[in-house]
């Protein structure tokens, strides 16, 4: 697991022997079960993850009693509930696993300490803040522009891992179209492809 988040992390920034140390030593291993949730909403998340291996989902239940997915995140995918994390108020989704996943977690606080100890983690951060930002508004701004069946071959294309394993009703609720329509635009490519 070291390896793993180490390697990823050295993509960003060089690190020697003791900085990663002191890194490793504030990171807990959670174990999650499948559909267990990370954080409910109304919690306060104090916590800002790393996936070693599994699969999450964050979602809001909209005025009609909707489930609305805003992302989804898997292996070496790090993901919180920056508002709540950072602002340290009740979050406004939930984060609940799709498979059985585990997590490396660090505190808000012993991130903070990270930061002023050894500030190459503060830029590591904001580069990972940075990205999965760009990340939200490429999705708002392309998926705007786009018609569903757009939308459903720029999904698949560009993120078969998830297609292959997110339930088909939550990646409708992803892109916004009913599951019905998703099955019917899957069973035509399907027709196409074969």
């Amino acid at each position: 697991m070291k390896e793993q988040i180490g390697k990823y992390i050295k993509r960003y920034a060089d690190f020697n022997k003791s900085e990663l140390d002191k890194f490793y030593s504030k990171l807990q291993l959670q174990q999650l079960g499948e559909k267990e949730f990370v954080i409910k909403e109304g919690q306060v998340c104090n916590y800002n993850y790393f996936i070693i291996k599994g699969l999450v989902r964050s979602f809001y239940i909209d005025k009609d009693g909707n489930e609305k997915i805003s992302f989804f995140a898997l292996e070496n995918w790090w993901f919180t509930s920056m508002e709540s994390y950072a602002m340290q108020i009740p979050s406004l989704y939930s984060i609940q696993t799709i498979e059985s996943t585990t997590v490396l977690k660090i505190s808000k606080t012993d991130l903070d300490n990270l930061f002023e100890s050894i500030p190459k983690f503060e830029r590591l951060f904001r580069l990972i803040a940075q990205n999965m930002l760009i990340a939200i508004q490429r999705k708002t701004d392309i998926y705007q522009q786009m018609k569903s069946k757009e939308r459903y071959e720029h999904f698949r294309n560009h993120f078969p891992d998830f297609f292959q394993r997110v339930p088909q009703y939550m990646i409708a609720s992803y892109l916004e179209i009913t599951p019905e329509y998703l099955s019917s635009l899957r069973k035509n490519t399907s027709e196409i492809i074969s």
